[in-house]
């Protein structure tokens, strides 16, 4: 078997069509949507990569400092017609990063715990006295999916009276807001996250947001 790294990610699927090469590895969920479909490809997905899209929030301004504001959040994501939509059906909507059953810390009940429901949403927030509240979250264009399933989440917010602001930075830009213990004051970030299938300790030590 011969492994080759190509410069250019895009030639990936060219070359596979054309018979260039044998078989490919892709990491992103647009291009596994154009393979499905081509029955002269064989699609081998991967559901336990350890993988998972998660959304950091800025636990040091409020009223995201409440646990039920950031419980309202939860109840705010629309994982189901995220993961159909932002991510062709190639990803599971989940609630708890240890999601696998061979995880030490799985939970049947928390894999899907946060279903979603807008008006439970709509409830916490008028408790926890953020009504009105306005969010601003960056995402990178280095990962599509994400800009995806925050614009599902920007217009589900909107219909209880939160507005998400979303704007777009580079890469480099990006993790400088990941690493900063405050997230350079910007209040919720989607990140990709790994290893949940390891021992736990290996996740918190190994993902250092």
């Amino acid at each position: 078997m011969v492994y080759k790294r190509l410069e250019k990610p895009e030639t990936l699927i060219p070359n596979l069509t054309s018979g260039g090469v044998d078989g490919i590895q892709v990491t992103s969920a647009a291009d596994v949507a154009a393979l499905k479909d081509n029955p002269n490809i064989t699609l081998e997905i991967n559901e336990n990569t350890g993988s998972i899209f998660d959304m950091l929030v800025n636990v040091s301004k409020p009223p995201l400092d409440k646990k039920e504001v950031r419980q309202a959040l939860a109840y705010s994501l629309n994982r189901v017609e995220m993961a159909k939509t932002a991510f062709f059906g190639v990803s599971k909507p989940i609630s708890s990063p240890f999601y696998n059953p061979n995880s030490m810390a799985y939970r049947e009940d928390l894999v899907n715990y946060y279903a979603f429901d807008l008006d439970k949403a709509a409830k916490l927030l008028e408790g926890a006295g953020a009504k009105g509240l306005q969010l601003d979250g960056i995402v990178t264009p280095r990962r599509p999916q994400m800009k995806l399933y925050m614009l599902i989440w920007q217009s589900d917010l909107a219909k209880i009276g939160v507005k998400l602001n979303v704007q777009e930075v580079e890469i480099a830009k990006y993790y400088e807001y990941g690493a900063d213990s405050k997230m350079l004051g910007i209040d919720v970030i989607p990140w990709l996250n790994a290893r949940t299938t390891r021992d736990p300790a290996i996740l918190f030590n190994t993902q250092a947001n």
